[in-house]
């Protein structure tokens, strides 16, 4: 998906707020868009889940990829796993962002259950055929 696509996409589900939000340089703005982004993720039905995944999980929340914020990340955690449950299976794409994001945070003591669920999804998908 392209930049522009996703940007266009994405203003369409989130405020904008939320949005420029993720992207502050203070960690209590960056925690407050990430729950506002996981509250419209949790009120998603899960085709709609299903097909915003690779957008929210790839470019909507990628400023929090390098977050070094436990709440911030634990947040990521929390709408990824809510996200990829809905889903049927996990594209190679979702999966080249899951793996190496969870490998990454969750020995740096950043271990959720959430953290740890979606690492075990995303080998499951690495190394399922298609």
């Amino acid at each position: 998906m392209a930049s522009e696509e996703a940007e266009s996409r994405a203003s369409g589900i989130f405020t904008e707020a939320a949005l420029k939000g993720l992207t502050s340089s203070a960690w209590k703005e960056r925690l407050e868009a990430a729950t506002s982004i996981a509250s419209t993720v949790n009120r998603m039905d899960p085709a709609d889940k299903e097909g915003s995944l690779e957008l929210v999980l790839c470019h909507v929340m990628k400023p929090t990829h390098t977050d070094v914020n436990v709440q911030v990340v634990n947040k990521l955690f929390e709408i990824g796993a809510s996200m990829v449950r809905a889903s049927e299976s996990l594209s190679k794409t979702v999966a080249a962002v899951i793996i190496p994001l969870a490998c990454a945070k969750l020995p740096e003591g950043k271990k959720t259950v959430a953290g740890v669920w979606c690492l075990g999804q995303g080998c499951v998908c690495s190394t399922s055929p298609v």
